[in-house]
């Protein structure tokens, strides 16, 4: 495993890459397969929410369209960063679960008529939230 280690690393790095083996590489391998593991505990659980960024146009500062952002549901009720987990997502190839999961529940959102609050386009004028969710 120490082998693999070092030999990812030095991939990771470019072409004709020496790289010695030290323990933080290990560390650092098992916080990556535990995150890997939390993550799909997450989707399995829909732990993956959108939270809708608005996109304003300009000239004229107008509603164009809403982006939707992942955000990952802690047991606590709090919310992980993006940058905690998009990095092992994409090294394990679990940012298309995630992108899965999140496209399914903005598809959900979209239909409802009554969005959860962190789907609410904070800041906007009230008849622009209501125009963009009907």
């Amino acid at each position: 495993m120490d082998a693999d280690t070092a030999l990812t690393a030095g991939k990771s790095m470019g072409r004709n890459q020496t790289v010695l083996f030290h323990e933080d590489m290990r560390r650092s391998a098992v916080q990556s397969a535990k995150i890997a593991a939390r993550i799909k505990m997450g989707i399995t659980d829909g732990a993956f929410e959108p939270f809708f960024q608005p996109q304003i146009g300009f000239p004229g500062a107008t509603l164009v369209g809403l982006e939707a952002l992942a955000r990952w549901k802690q047991p606590d009720g709090s919310h992980a960063p993006a940058e905690s987990f998009i990095e092992v997502a994409n090294e394990t190839g679990l940012i298309t679960e995630i992108d899965k999961a999140i496209f399914g529940a903005q598809s959900r959102y979209a239909r409802h008529p009554d969005p959860p609050r962190h789907c609410e386009p904070k800041g906007l004028a009230q008849p622009v939230e209501r125009a963009t969710w009907q």
